[in-house]
């Protein structure tokens, strides 16, 4: 193996016999490898298929070894990298693709489990694993657990409850909520408000922007022009976190075209 523990900066190809080679001693025992080296091989084999320079069924060889991988920094390398795969695949073999994905990470659940405890590297890893499993709608337990507890942070004002971290109070307030719930929105907007800290504003600021009933994305729209509602110079960050819609049209673009001169002087 070239680039031992990944110091280098650049990648690695290697034949089709030694790709194949690598992903069987990944099978065999892929602690031979360093995490970093495991990190390594998962970004080259990933990053050259998505570049047509590698055959993708190798990148898919190579990350089977993956439901035994239990280390955070191959798994981030994993999330970085492998979705590029899907810009080469029809509309079927997506959502295939997805839950093979998903099934290769499914018993990081049990290892990481459900409490936010332990070292900062160990909350992160948690929080990376929890959004997958919601992300992926495999695992209707995690969800449910994040729909309970944005239900209790609902009843206070600024959504936080003592023994409640940054990261669990996050995925209640990303996955716990009903995005097309006026009453949801109602209260995420008022803590908006409220919030003191600059960076837990731009986190809900993204929340908010993400419902897409049609009456809230107008409201939303209409917000951003409101310099008593949304900054000014967030103006143009909030109409782009609102993202296409539903429609078959952007609605933002006709927003952005009908009042210009107004986002112009911003």
């Amino acid at each position: 193996m070239a680039n031992i523990n990944a110091t280098g900066f650049f990648m690695v190809n290697y034949d089709e016999e030694n790709w194949k080679k690598l992903a069987l001693q990944l099978r065999k025992d892929h602690k031979v490898f360093s995490p970093n080296d495991r990190a390594g091989l998962i970004h080259d084999v990933f990053t050259l298929a998505c570049q047509g320079l590698l055959d993708p069924v190798l990148a898919l060889n190579l990350s089977t070894y993956l439901v035994q991988e239990r280390h955070p920094v191959p798994w981030a390398l994993v999330r970085s990298k492998s979705k590029c795969l899907l810009g080469l695949l029809s509309k079927a073999h997506k959502l295939l693709y997805k839950n093979y994905l998903w099934h290769l990470q499914d018993h990081l659940i049990d290892l990481v489990g459900m409490e936010d405890t332990g070292t900062d590297l160990e909350r992160f890893f948690r929080y990376d694993v929890l959004c997958e499993a919601m992300r992926s709608g495999q695992r209707k337990d995690v969800s449910e657990r994040f729909i309970q507890l944005f239900s209790q942070l609902k009843k206070t004002p600024l959504g936080s409850l003592p023994g409640v971290g940054p990261n669990f109070r996050y995925l209640a307030f990303s996955f716990g909520v009903n995005k097309s719930s006026e009453e949801d929105w109602d209260y995420l907007w008022s803590v908006y408000q409220q919030s003191p800290f600059d960076t837990d504003r731009k986190f809900l600021m993204s929340v908010i922007t993400s419902f897409n009933t049609k009456n809230i994305r107008l409201r939303n729209l209409l917000f951003s022009l409101d310099e008593n509602r949304v900054r000014p110079q967030d103006s143009l960050f909030w109409i782009e976190m609102m993202g296409k819609g539903l429609g078959k049209t952007d609605d933002r673009w006709d927003f952005i075209l009908k009042h210009w001169k107004t986002l112009a002087r911003r």
